[in-house]
């Protein structure tokens, strides 16, 4: 087999609006229950991503409507850039990092892209860590920024070890 390298397209948008809506998001998911996740070598203080659909449905909703406008603004300039015209979220969920909480390696399956809000990234908070074909990289990103990258490429959470949390709102998105 032979192997061809190309750029991979990797976006990084800062968010305009992110200090008019970060402690709206922030008090919508602290207001709700807590979901933690701490299974099969995964660490994640409140998370609503393994909530049933009717669940999530009633809780869900109230942050991504916040959220939705700025996503449709971000995803438009993505398809655009692209050269394609249309996108579709097929799942959004939250995630908040508390001292030792980490996620391991992984890809998001069944989707094109995959997408984090970094929505509370308190000063050294460890950031998403990407591993493209064998080499570990760390994208300089920002509170308020969103990165969106193609959802085989291999990425976790290292371990947080701050005092404040770190909170993301990560969302898989098709684009045709």
């Amino acid at each position: 087999m032979q192997i061809k390298t190309t750029a991979l397209p990797i976006f990084i948008n800062s968010v305009a609006k992110h200090p008019e809506i970060k402690l709206e998001i922030i008090d919508i998911i602290k207001s709700g229950m807590t979901f933690s996740f701490r299974d099969s070598g995964i660490s994640i203080a409140n998370t609503d991503y393994h909530l049933s659909p009717t669940f999530f449905n009633m809780v869900g909703p109230k942050y991504w409507a916040v959220l939705l406008p700025i996503i449709r603004e971000h995803m438009s300039g993505v398809v655009t850039a692209l050269g394609l015209t249309e996108w579709e979220i097929s799942k959004y969920w939250y995630q908040e990092y508390c001292r030792g909480d980490y996620q391991p390696w992984h890809t998001h399956p069944r989707t094109m892209l995959t997408n984090v809000y970094y929505l509370s990234l308190p000063k050294g908070s460890v950031k998403t860590t990407l591993s493209i074909a064998g080499v570990e990289s760390e994208f300089e990103v920002n509170e308020g920024d969103i990165i969106t990258m193609p959802s085989y490429i291999k990425h976790c959470s290292n371990l947080h070890q701050g005092d404040e949390s770190k909170i993301v709102i990560a969302f898989n998105a098709e684009v045709w």
